[in-house]
C-alpha cells in the first residue's frame, strides 16, 4: 500500500497544510510506519506542550519578581534618580517624587540643580566635578547639601553619587536621595550637648583651680606667719598652738593639692616633664616624706629594688614620686604594726627606654570585690567608717590612676578581705646612657604632708647675705611676710605693690633678682616681666615668679613670658632659699629669654 493513500498520512497532510508546513514529504521518512510515526508525533507534541506550560510559569514567576522588586524600587524608603552627566533627571522612582514634592512627568528631564538651594550650589558642581575625575572611593561618592521642595519647603539630604555606564555606553549617574533632617538636628543637638559639656567640665575645672589660688593665698599667710612665730620667743602652751595651726594649714593643703592635680588632668593642663633622674635618690626621698607617717602607727616601709635596673633615668621624677606617695600613704592610712613592701622591676626594656613595674603591698584591712570595682573613681574613702578615721578626699588613687595612663602604663589590685591589697602599675622611663651626675631629685610638687618639716629653719647662705632683692606683690600681708621671710635670710628687700611699680623701680635702682607676683591690679605679673625684658639692661635679670596658681599652663605661661623660675604659694623657707641660692649663685645659668 501506498503510504501517501494511507488515510493517516492523508490527515497529517490536512494538518501541515493548516500549520503551512510544506516540507512534510521531506520530513516524514517513508520507511517508517505510519502508526509508529503517529506517536513519535504525539510525543513530540505533548513535550512541547510541556515547555511551553514550563516557559508560561516561568514568565508568570519572572512577572511576579519583577512586580515585587518595582515596588521595592518604587518604594524605597530612599528616593532613586537617574541623571545624565549634565544633571538632568531622567528616572525616579516614587519616593524620589515625595522627596521633591511634584509628580514624575514634572521631574523628568528638568536639572536636578534647579532643586538645589543656592546657598549649596558650589557643594554640587563641585561634588560632581570630582565624579567626572573620578575622585571618589571605589567609584562611590556622597555629600550633603539643602534641597528645596517644589512647594518651596526644604529638607537636608544626603545624596550618595555612583556613576555607571547605561545600554547606549552613554555615561549616566545613579543617585541614592536620603532625608537627614532628623539625623543633622540631632547631630547637632549631640555637639551642642557635648559642647556644653565640656564648657561645664572647663568651668568646673576652673573653678577649682581659682578656688585652689584663692586658698592657697590666706594658707601662705598662716604658714609664714607661723614659721616667724617659731623664730621668736614663746612658751610651751603657745608651741601646742603653734603646733595646732600648722597641723590644720597643712591638712587643708593636703585636701587642696588633690582638687588642682585633677582639676589639671581633666583640663587636659597637666604635661609631663621630661628631665634626668636617679631611681635611688628619687625612693629615698618618698621615704623620708613618709617614714613619720609610718612610724606613727608602728609601720615600716621596705623597699626592694632588682639590681640590675639602670640608675639614671629619663621621665617625670616628681610625678613618679607623687604616684609612690599617694599609694604608700594610702596603705599606711589602713595598717597598725605592719609593713608596706615596695618591689621595682623590669617588665621590659631595651639599651634606651625600660617599663618599670611597682608593686605596693601591704597586710592590712583589704578590700571587698565591690570595693575594688569603685576604687579609682573619684570617691570618698573606703568605707563610711574608715573615712572617719581617715583624712583626705579619696582622690590620690584616681589621680595616680590617671598619672600612671599619662606615663603610658597601667594599674591593678588584688585585695583579699582581712589579709591586706597589692596595687601594681607600670610606667614607661627613658634610660641613661651617658655619664651624668645626679645628686639629688628634688620633689616640688606642691603636695608638702604634715611631717615634711619644710619649715624647716633655712640657715643664712654667705651666697645671700646683702643681695639686693625686689618683691613685687599687691597682697600687704603676704609682702610683709615674705619681706620677713627674706630678711631671715640675709637678703636687702625692697618692695612693690604692682607690676608698674615693679618695673618702676628696677628701672630707677640695682637689684640682683626679682620676685614677681602674677596676679595684681593696674599691671600683672606676666605683663611687667615682658616689658622688662624689653629692656638690654634687664635681659639676664633673675626674675622668678610666686603665684597661688600651681597649673602647668600658669607656669609655661610665665617662662613664656621671660620669667626664669616658679614659685607656688604658700611659699616654704626652705624652698625660697633653695631658689635664691640658685639664681644668686655666681655659677648660676645664664638664661636669655
Amino acid at each position: 500500500m501506498n503510504h501517501k493513500t494511507d488515510p493517516i498520512y492523508q490527515q497529517l497532510r490536512a494538518r501541515a497544510a493548516e500549520e503551512k508546513l510544506t516540507q512534510i514529504d521531506t520530513i516524514v521518512d517513508p520507511s517508517i510506519p505510519t502508526v509508529e510515526l503517529l506517536h513519535e508525533l504525539q510525543a513530540h507534541h505533548i513535550e512541547l506542550e510541556m515547555q511551553n506550560e514550563e516557559l508560561r510559569r516561568v514568565q508568570a514567576e519572572l512577572e511576579k519578581v519583577r512586580d515585587r522588586y518595582s515596588d521595592l524600587y518604587e518604594f524605597s524608603p530612599v528616593g532613586y534618580l537617574t541623571l545624565t552627566d549634565d544633571g538632568t533627571i531622567i528616572e525616579v522612582n516614587f519616593t524620589g517624587e515625595n522627596l521633591l514634592g511634584t509628580v514624575r512627568k514634572k521631574l523628568l528631564n528638568r536639572r536636578f540643580a534647579r532643586f538645589i538651594s543656592p546657598e549649596d550650589n558650589d557643594i554640587w558642581y563641585n561634588h560632581l566635578a570630582r565624579i567626572k575625575q573620578g575622585d571618589c572611593l571605589c567609584n562611590k561618592h556622597h555629600c550633603e547639601l539643602n534641597i528645596i521642595r517644589a512647594d518651596g519647603t526644604t529638607f537636608y539630604a544626603l545624596l550618595e553619587c555612583l556613576p555607571i555606564r547605561a545600554d547606549d555606553e552613554k555615561s549616566v549617574l545613579r543617585v541614592a536621595l536620603s532625608d537627614i533632617t532628623e539625623l543633622k538636628n540631632t547631630r547637632e543637638a549631640l555637639v551642642e550637648a557635648r559642647n556644653q559639656a565640656d564648657m561645664a567640665n572647663a568651668s568646673k575645672s576652673e573653678f577649682l583651680i581659682n578656688m585652689s589660688h584663692e586658698m592657697r593665698t590666706p594658707l601662705n599667710t598662716i604658714i609664714g606667719t607661723s614659721y616667724l612665730f617659731r623664730r621668736t620667743d614663746f612658751t610651751e602652751k603657745q608651741e601646742t598652738f603653734l603646733n595646732n595651726i600648722d597641723y590644720a594649714a597643712h591638712f587643708l593643703l593636703d585636701l587642696i593639692n588633690p582638687v588642682l592635680d585633677l582639676a589639671q588632668i581633666e583640663a587636659g593642663q597637666l604635661t609631663l616633664d621630661t628631665e634626668l633622674f636617679s631611681l635611688d635618690t628619687l625612693l629615698g626621698d618618698v621615704t623620708r616624706l613618709l617614714e613619720i607617717k609610718a612610724a606613727q602607727k608602728g609601720n615600716e616601709i621596705i623597699f626592694s629594688v632588682a639590681s640590675s635596673l639602670p640608675k639614671r633615668l629619663i621621665g617625670d621624677a616628681i610625678h613618679l614620686a607623687q604616684i609612690l606617695t599617694n599609694l604608700i600613704g594610702n596603705a599606711l592610712k589602713f595598717i597598725e604594726n605592719g609593713q608596706v613592701v615596695i618591689t621595682v622591676e623590669s617588665e621590659n626594656s631595651t639599651p634606651h627606654d625600660v617599663s618599670l613595674r611597682f608593686s605596693v603591698q601591704d597586710n592590712g584591712s583589704g578590700m571587698t570585690e565591690n570595693q575594688i570595682a569603685n576604687l579609682f573613681d573619684a570617691s570618698p574613702q573606703i568605707s563610711s567608717i574608715n573615712s572617719k578615721k581617715q583624712s583626705g578626699l579619696g582622690l590620690g588613687l584616681k589621680i595616680s590612676k590617671q598619672l600612671i595612663e599619662l606615663m603610658g602604663g597601667h594599674i591593678s589590685v588584688e585585695s583579699t578581705l582581712g589579709q591586706g591589697s597589692l596595687f601594681t602599675f607600670t610606667v614607661n622611663l627613658g634610660v641613661d646612657t651617658e655619664s651624668h651626675i645626679i645628686d639629688t631629685v628634688k620633689l616640688n610638687h606642691g603636695s608638702q604632708s604634715v611631717g615634711e618639716h619644710l619649715l624647716g629653719s633655712p640657715s643664712k647662705c654667705a651666697n645671700l647675705i646683702g643681695r639686693r632683692v625686689l618683691l613685687v606683690e599687691d597682697n600687704e600681708i603676704n609682702r610683709e611676710l615674705t619681706a620677713a621671710l627674706l630678711t631671715e635670710l640675709g637678703v636687702m628687700v625692697e618692695t612693690a605693690v604692682n607690676g608698674l611699680d615693679g618695673v618702676e623701680r628696677v628701672k630707677s635702682e640695682p637689684f640682683d633678682l626679682v620676685l614677681m607676683d602674677i596676679q595684681m591690679p593696674i599691671m600683672d605679673g606676666l605683663t611687667a616681666t615682658q616689658e622688662l625684658r624689653t629692656d638690654p639692661c634687664f635681659v639676664h635679670l633673675p626674675i622668678i615668679a610666686m603665684s597661688a596658681n600651681g597649673t602647668e599652663k600658669d607656669k609655661e605661661k610665665s617662662l613664656a613670658a621671660g620669667l626664669n623660675d616658679y614659685l607656688i604659694k604658700p611659699v616654704y623657707p626652705q624652698k625660697l632659699a633653695e631658689k635664691l641660692n640658685f639664681w644668686l649663685h655666681p655659677d648660676a645659668p645664664v638664661v636669655i629669654n
